[in-house]
């Protein structure tokens, strides 16, 4: 199936701490990435919702709707900064973005991609 190897991965907004809002790419296969997640939870949440927040309802939604699997993620903290005068470059947190990227690398491996 076409589907099975796509899916959506949103850097929504990144600050001091990030939740994922999981549909599908999480799941109990993936012992490394959830292994990853526990060594980091001062860093790193994840959030079950009831709503679909993988691209906040715009591009997300549709691809959600032609069964895409995906994982979202952002610190709610930071959305009263973007799109702001304060919403700049200088208040990226590199160690951080690392270790986020780290995880989508361990995802992606878990997940067999």
């Amino acid at each position: 199936c076409f589907y099975v190897k796509n899916f959506i991965i949103n850097f929504d907004c990144l600050a001091k701490h990030v939740e994922f809002y999981n549909h599908g790419l999480i799941n109990d296969k993936n012992i490394k990435s959830i292994k990853y997640i526990l060594e980091n939870k001062n860093l790193m949440t994840i959030v079950n919702t009831k709503r679909f927040y993988i691209g906040f309802y715009s591009d997300g939604l549709f691809l959600h709707n032609k069964k895409f699997k995906g994982l979202g993620n952002g610190d709610k903290s930071s959305y009263k900064f973007v799109h702001s005068r304060n919403d700049c470059i200088d208040k990226i947190n590199v160690l951080f973005l690392k270790k986020l990227c780290k995880f989508i690398t361990i995802l992606l491996n878990d997940n067999d991609f």
